[in-house]
């Protein structure tokens, strides 16, 4: 199986959304993703990224946003038919490369509660959960602050 990483671009996102599909319980659907595409890209466009097999077909995705010092990754996924080949590490230590070469110090990440599957792998990776934070969110474009779906 040869895989290869490279950046993501607006043309992946049909594929992108798919591989979401196959591999989130509740994934964005590809307006969605469009949207935050161009929203990411326009600042973060080298930390957008997908892995691809030797047909160039996306088999797993991640995106990453930074601020100028700390970072975050959301959106890793890799298709149920490719899980189990490092494809996520592979994704993760790329991101991770490219955010210390713009001097990046903090990089965190959220799953989502029950996903205690790829725990093991963040943590081998050198993630830990931070102790006594909560992560929330409010749903902005909401006018009753309608919470956001989990």
């Amino acid at each position: 199986m040869s895989i290869s990483v490279r950046d993501m671009t607006l043309d992946d996102i049909p594929a992108v959304a798919s591989c979401q599909r196959a591999a989130f319980r509740h994934p964005f659907d590809q307006a969605v993703l469009t949207h935050e595409f161009l929203g990411c890209h326009r600042f973060n466009p080298d930390t957008l990224l997908v892995a691809v097999d030797e047909n160039d077909a996306v088999v797993g995705t991640i995106w990453g946003a930074w601020n100028g010092r700390r970072a975050v990754i959301s959106g890793l996924a890799v298709h149920p038919s490719y899980q189990g080949h490092g494809i996520a590490r592979r994704l993760i230590t790329t991101v991770e490369e490219r955010f210390r070469a713009k001097g990046v110090t903090r990089l965190s990440l959220e799953i989502t509660a029950d996903n205690h599957r790829v725990i093991p792998l963040y943590e081998n990776l050198g993630f830990r959960v931070k102790e006594g934070i909560m992560s929330m969110g409010k749903n902005l474009n909401a006018e009753d602050g309608t919470p956001l779906p989990q």
